[in-house]
């Protein structure tokens, strides 16, 4: 059975894979004791902001270092969710 990272990952790419069809993402799920995510890897094209606003659905919430706790967001969508959604982008 799918983890929920995993699950969510395949929805990332899915979804990425539709808006951009030319560029070639590597979407990671990973688990651990403390919660789950998502990384997300490109080179060149397009820009982060273009596939944080995708990926940024998939994200349950943020930590908020003000008050030092996770701030769990809703879901209206209903998308499956990672607790935090990672980006390593090589704009070569």
């Amino acid at each position: 059975m799918k983890t929920q990272a995993a699950i969510t990952a395949s929805a990332i790419r899915k979804e990425l894979a539709q808006k951009f069809p030319d560029i070639k993402f590597r979407v990671i799920s990973q688990d651990c004791a403390h919660g789950n995510s998502v990384l997300i890897c490109w080179t060149g094209m397009p820009a982060e902001e273009a596939v944080e606003k995708i990926a940024n659905r998939y994200e349950q919430g943020y930590f908020d270092g003000v008050t030092d706790r996770y701030v769990t967001l809703t879901n209206p969508e209903n998308l499956p969710q990672v607790k935090f959604v990672f980006y390593e982008h090589n704009r070569e």
